[in-house]
C-alpha cells in the first residue's frame, strides 16, 4: 500500500476478500478486526479514503458465501471517514446490496460486469439499475465496466441511449434514468468521492 502510494499515487484501493487458489478458496471479511481493519487504518494513515471490493460474482468453485454483502455494515459503520464501493452491486445480492446502501452513507454501489446486461439483457438490467435508483438514489451509482478486459465504448454508448421501460417505471415506482443521473454515474460521483470537480459536463 506504501508503494503504491508513494510510487504510483494511488488514490484509491480494490479489495478481494474471496480468493481461490491452489484448488482452496482463502476468504476474510471486511468486518474482521483482526484482518480488515488493520488495512483500513493504513489506508487512512497513507490519506486514502476510497476502498472498492469485489462482491457478488463468485470467483471459482468456493463458497458464496464469501461473496455475499453482509460484511459490509462493520466495515462501513466502524470506519465512517472512508467510502466503500461494493463491485458488481453485489449481484446477485442485489436487495441486500440496496437495503445497506440506503443505511450507510459512506457505501457505494458500482455497476462493473453488472453493465453487460445493458445490451444482453435489457429489461434484466433495467430491473436493476430501476432499484439501485430506487432506493439509494442516482448519487450512490458508479458507473464501472471491467475495461482492462474488453474496451467499454459499446457499454458507453448503450448506457446514453438507455431509458427503463415505462411499464416498470409504473409498476415499481421506479425513477427514470435522467440525463442528470447519467452523468452522475458515468463520472461525477466519482469525481466528488475523489474530491474532484468535473472539468466539462459528461
Amino acid at each position: 500500500m506504501e508503494r503504491q502510494v508513494g510510487e504510483y499515487n494511488a488514490r484509491a484501493f480494490k479489495l478481494y476478500n474471496v480468493r481461490y487458489d491452489y484448488g482452496s478458496p482463502y476468504p476474510w471479511r471486511m468486518d474482521d478486526p483482526r484482518v480488515a481493519f488493520p488495512i483500513f487504518e493504513k489506508a487512512q494513515d497513507l490519506g486514502v479514503n476510497l476502498i472498492g471490493v469485489h462482491k457478488g460474482v463468485p470467483l471459482g468453485p468456493q463458497p458464496i458465501e464469501h461473496t455475499q454483502t453482509w460484511d459490509m455494515d462493520g466495515a462501513a459503520a466502524n470506519f465512517p471517514d472512508i467510502n466503500f464501493v461494493i463491485f458488481h452491486v453485489g449481484l446477485p445480492f442485489l436487495d441486500e446490496t440496496c437495503w445497506q446502501l440506503i443505511r450507510y452513507p459512506n457505501l457505494y454501489a458500482d455497476l462493473a460486469a453488472t453493465i453487460n446486461f445493458i445490451v444482453r439483457a435489457p429489461r434484466m438490467f433495467a430491473e436493476i439499475i430501476g432499484k439501485l435508483l430506487f432506493w439509494c438514489g442516482e448519487d450512490k451509482i458508479i458507473y464501472g465496466s471491467e475495461a482492462p478486459i474488453f474496451h467499454p465504448q459499446w457499454a458507453l454508448r448503450a448506457f446514453r441511449d438507455f431509458t427503463i421501460p415505462q411499464d416498470l417505471c409504473d409498476g415499481y415506482g421506479y425513477p427514470q434514468l435522467t440525463d442528470q443521473a447519467k452523468r452522475k454515474i458515468l463520472g461525477e460521483n466519482l469525481l466528488r468521492l475523489h474530491g474532484l470537480a468535473p472539468v466539462n459536463r459528461l
